[in-house]
């Protein structure tokens, strides 16, 4: 029982507590007493239908840069002198690409005359190349080759028709043995 009590003292010190929180916090508030309720509705009405007032200084869209002005001139300059700077650099850089594509394609033009000369191989070589075959020997050792791989293909052919043939012939050699022998070894015992 006294841990009944014990709970309800708590919920109601809990109680006690927020009831003394609001009146703090309504004791904070000025009076209100002086506000009259007319300006009140006016005030709301125009805090409602009031456009907003932006700070142009803040806006990003409404920038604009007067690049005339003595503030924005050194920094003008030094933009100048850099794009002139970098004009100039690659103007450098075209004209030493010009010069290099020019000198590889002449180069290129020397080094095609240079491999025009002919080229004659040694005896050895000479002897070499004369024994390897050639082109045109092994083009005709393939029709022949050709021919006779033909004719095995066919006579392949032919021989497995000829092997299961046989094999079917056998089968039906074995097959009437068997059947012979069955019918034979019936007949017997339908004799005795």
């Amino acid at each position: 029982m006294e841990a009944d009590g014990t709970a309800a003292t708590n919920n109601l010190s809990a109680l006690e507590k927020s009831v003394k929180l609001c009146t703090a916090v309504l004791s904070d508030v000025d009076d209100i007493s002086d506000i009259d309720i007319e300006d009140a509705a006016e005030e709301l009405h125009k805090t409602m239908t009031a456009k907003p007032v932006y700070n142009e200084r803040r806006s990003i869209f409404n920038t604009t840069l007067d690049l005339n002005e003595p503030r924005c001139l050194p920094a003008c300059q030094a933009l100048d002198d850099a794009l002139a700077a970098y004009k100039e650099h690659v103007v450098q850089e075209k004209l030493v690409w010009e010069t290099f594509t020019a000198n590889n394609i002449k180069s290129s033009g020397k080094l095609k005359e240079a491999s025009s000369a002919s080229y004659k191989p040694s005896a050895d070589q000479q002897a070499y190349l004369s024994k390897s075959p050639n082109l045109h020997g092994f083009i005709r050792g393939l029709g022949a080759f050709m021919d006779d791989s033909i004719k095995f293909l066919i006579e392949f052919e032919a021989l497995q028709d000829i092997q299961e043939s046989l094999k079917e012939s056998c089968r039906y050699h074995v097959q009437h043995a068997q059947r012979k022998t069955i019918a034979d070894c019936l007949a017997r015992r339908s004799n005795k």
